[in-house]
Formats: C-alpha cells, sequence, structure tokens
C-alpha cells in the first residue's frame, strides 16, 4: 500500500504562489478600473 504525506512540497507551494498572484492582479486591475473608469463601477 503506497502511503501519502500530508505535507506541502514545492510543486503545491509554486501553484498557491501563482494562484495568489493571480488573485491581487485581478483585484488590483479591478480597483484600478473602478477608480479610474466611472461607468465600471455599477458594473462590478
Amino acid at each position: 500500500m503506497n502511503q501519502k504525506s500530508n505535507k506541502l512540497t514545492v510543486p503545491d507551494l509554486i501553484s498557491v504562489g501563482v494562484f495568489t498572484a493571480l488573485y491581487f492582479v485581478l483585484v488590483t486591475v479591478a480597483t484600478f478600473a473602478c477608480a479610474l473608469l466611472p461607468g465600471v463601477g455599477n458594473i462590478l
């Protein structure tokens, strides 16, 4: 029987880092869009 460890591996941490960076980029773009373009805030 193959036993899995519950530890995070390097590829797991890289995946979490990539998705975290993507999340912050999307939030930043949405924030600037709401601040610079008056009509976008009503859509979001």
